[in-house]
């Protein structure tokens, strides 16, 4: 199960249950895997189990 685990990077904005946030911490040592992600509205900090955030995508352009 630790190898399905998806790194995140902090600051990255995910969405929760609880709508919108950003990623402050995350931990990948089996068997505690979670994600922590400060969400906008409250600006509380909530710990989810990876299966239960969705990473919003960061995408790398080229410099022309």
């Amino acid at each position: 199960m630790s190898h399905e685990f998806k790194h995140p990077i902090i600051g990255q904005e995910a969405v929760t249950r609880y709508g919108l946030g950003r990623v402050v911490k995350w931990k990948d040592k089996f068997p505690e895997q979670s994600i922590t992600v400060k969400d906008y509205v409250g600006g509380v900090e909530h710990a989810f189990s990876p299966h239960n955030v969705r990473l919003v995508k960061i995408v790398f352009e080229d410099e022309a």
